[in-house]
């Protein structure tokens, strides 16, 4: 793949606590590589910066692997379509994600409040000029947007499924799944497949934009 397919690209990787290190490291070195920015962002809760803490075991299982990553990022002040391409990050992060603060949680139609990393991503996933990704667990933060999974082709860890299928997505036994701007992997083992794949959406993405400007500078 040409390495700098992507210069220029934005993509913002959602995390919280018992995030796992080597995905997120994967997501630093495989962007990078092809040109796109990074950008780490979650919940700060009003604090300028935040430390969060993973302590999932090791490689062997024999002891725990404590990792800290440090998020200057507030997604509470994020807008989605600054970002081409939106990941939420597997493991542990989407249910955390989905915690909510009251002080910080924007009603939605439903009435319902949700959490701030909720209403960010279900922005996104009504934009499909954005690319989404959602890795193993990473689904969860679409649950309680019902209207937003609905009738989408995904696959997910076996563990949230039950919740996948009760939010009307369609579940498709694959390791990755591409359904338009909807990337989904079922677990981080298939975390090269998964990258490689929304890297191809957020090119295809873009040649359907040029596109459309084409058109209309044509008419």
């Amino acid at each position: 793949m040409n390495k700098k397919l992507l210069t220029g690209k934005k993509i913002a990787v959602l995390l919280e606590a018992e995030f796992i290190p080597s995905e997120i490291n994967y997501y630093a070195e495989f962007f990078s590589a092809l040109g796109a920015e990074i950008y780490l962002m979650s919940h700060l809760r009003g604090q300028k910066e935040k430390t969060f803490v993973s302590d999932i075991h090791g490689p062997d299982c024999k002891f725990k692997d404590i990792k800290t990553i440090t998020i200057k990022t507030d997604v509470h002040f994020e807008i989605p379509s600054k970002y081409d391409a939106i990941l939420v990050a597997s493991h542990h992060c989407s249910a955390r994600l989905r915690e909510i603060h009251m002080p910080d949680s924007p009603f939605e139609n439903t009435n319902v409040k949700v959490s701030t990393a909720v209403h960010f991503f279900g922005e996104a996933m009504k934009n499909n000029q954005i690319v989404k990704g959602a890795l193993g667990h990473a689904l969860w933060i679409l649950t309680p947007r019902k209207e937003l999974l609905e009738k989408r082709k995904v696959t997910c860890n076996s563990i949230i499924l039950a919740d996948v299928l009760n939010a009307g997505g369609n579940y498709v036994d694959d390791n990755v799944v591409t359904d338009n701007d909807l990337v989904t992997g079922k677990s981080i083992e298939y975390i090269k497949e998964y990258c490689y794949a929304i890297s191809q959406t957020i090119i295809r993405k873009q040649k359907e934009i040029e596109k459309i400007e084409n058109i209309t500078m044509s008419n």
